[in-house]
């Protein structure tokens, strides 16, 4: 059975699906991204679509759900990206929450709601991560590829950091080359197309360590990296922010820059050698918002009938009200001088990138697989 899992490369798109979260501080978030999703999707003729326990509401409705309630055992976070996915033949893949026990029930009752309303199969997943820690994508030859975070398959295959750490990338391959086989199997994607990045732990080592084996503790790729077509890779690199220009307060920044430095997050460089190492074509951009790692390569990619691409991304306004224009800006000129293959940049603002959750992380990719076969 050939299983594609969530976290899509370009394609085209039938829906996007946003979860309704039972905190009330982020609610109004997830309510005002639809309403700019759905003026995208008019244009771009695909659907928006809001859940809310067991409820569908299309974005447009996004308005009748102010003052919406969740029962008060419920705990449902807004990042829908982690927690399902569809699947080709009518089927919806759900992940299993180890990362955070504490919600991992509430999320369950609501996916099983959420199979109801979209009509689907359910298949519970096995592989010990969330989301937005990998991409399906196509070659030009019509075969899929899964990239994935490094982190889940060393786990899955009980290596220790230390000497994970040490490997190159075939090396990893070796260690980790029963998980590898195993998400093959799964997903029904060629062992040789399972392509891996490295990625930030969330946790220093030493905690890492001392956790369960189960408990999924990567910080996503989708913060750091966000396929185009085959072979393109755009890649979040702090330094090729234009400092001088953008109003940025240096400082902040120079912090992204001491966390790659002391390896609090994986070095761009280093992400962009593994990619050309396995047949990417890997593109640096400006990806920072702000010191907290919010970023424009935490987005959506929808692919137009004529093969255009539509990059949907999130707004720094929303976020640094008094400089956030300028950045926006700032990316979207260097798109339009450096990757030829987006036609057009749309901006999401997104209140929620204080949390480290973007535009992809509160969104469900639903591709058009009629169309993306």
């Amino acid at each position: 059975m050939n299983i594609n899992f969530k976290g899509y490369g370009a394609c085209p798109l039938k829906a996007l699906h946003l979860q309704m979260p039972s905190y009330f501080d982020q609610k109004n978030t997830v309510l005002d991204a639809a309403v700019e999703l759905e003026e995208i999707a008019k244009q771009e003729n695909f659907d928006v679509f809001i859940h809310a326990n067991g409820d569908l509401y299309s974005g447009n409705q996004a308005g009748d759900l102010t003052t919406y309630k969740f029962p008060e055992y419920q705990n449902v976070r807004p990042f829908i990206q982690d927690m399902r996915l569809f699947l080709p033949n009518e089927k919806l893949g759900i992940f299993k929450n180890t990362r955070r026990p504490q919600i991992a029930e509430s999320e369950r009752k609501e996916s099983e709601k959420f199979v109801k309303a979209v009509n689907r199969n359910p298949l519970e997943l096995s592989m010990l991560t969330e989301g937005g820690n990998l991409f399906i994508g196509k070659k030009d030859n019509g075969e899929k590829y899964l990239l994935i975070g490094d982190t889940p398959i060393r786990r899955s295959s009980e290596v220790l950091s230390e000497e994970w750490d040490k490997a190159d990338l075939q090396a990893k391959k070796q260690l980790g080359k029963g998980a590898i086989e195993k998400i093959a199997k799964e997903t029904g994607i060629k062992p040789d197309n399972i392509y891996m990045i490295s990625q930030s732990p969330d946790f220093s080592p030493a905690l890492a360590e001392r956790l369960p084996p189960d408990f999924q503790m990567d910080f996503h790729i989708d913060m750091v990296v966000r396929p185009l077509k085959y072979p393109y890779v755009l890649v979040n690199d702090p330094s090729r922010i234009d400092i001088e220009n953008s109003g940025m307060n240096r400082f902040l920044w120079q912090k992204q820059v001491e966390n790659i430095r002391r390896g609090r997050l994986t070095s761009p460089e280093k992400i962009m050698d593994e990619l050309k190492a396995q047949g990417f074509v890997p593109i640096p951009v400006p990806g920072i918002i702000n010191e907290k790692n919010a970023n424009y390569t935490n987005a959506i990619v929808h692919e137009r009938p004529n093969g255009e691409l539509v990059y949907i991304t999130n707004s720094a306004s929303g976020h640094q009200k008094d400089i956030g224009s300028n950045l926006d800006n700032l990316f979207k000129s260097y798109i339009e001088k450096n990757v030829s293959g987006i036609k057009e940049i749309k901006f999401v603002k997104n209140h929620l990138l204080d949390k480290l959750g973007g535009i992809h992380c509160m969104t469900l990719e639903e591709p058009d697989f009629e169309k993306w076969a």
